[in-house]
């Protein structure tokens, strides 16, 4: 959900039947939606343990604590603070051409 910004799947969608397949065409249709974002192998395998239909199959925190993706690089504080301050800026700035072009976003919650 946060890479791609939506939901990984709807229940009784086509996108749905090939996630509880573990099929590849999950990835390719999913990550066709997501523009240049593409999943490395390591949080693919990780996502897929976790969302096996078995719960008894499912991945254990424990678990994903030990594989490589788990593991890999962070973000220092500063350099995640500077990322979302940009993040942040950006959806306010599509927020208020929004505001400016529908009358959806002239709601008093966005004032």
């Amino acid at each position: 959900m946060l890479m791609y910004r939506s939901f990984p799947y709807v229940e009784d969608s086509e996108l749905y039947q090939d996630l509880m397949s573990s099929s590849s065409d999950y990835w390719t249709q999913l990550e066709s939606c997501g523009g240049k974002i593409k999943c490395s192998e390591e949080f693919k395998e990780i996502f897929m343990g976790m969302m096996k239909k078995d719960p008894e199959e499912r991945y254990s925190l424990d678990y994903i604590r030990t594989k490589p993706w788990f593991k890999g690089p962070v973000y220092s504080e500063n350099r995640l603070a500077s990322i979302m301050k940009g993040k942040i800026t950006r959806i306010k700035l599509n927020l208020g051409k929004k505001k400016k072009n529908s009358g959806f976003f002239k709601l008093k919650i966005f004032k």
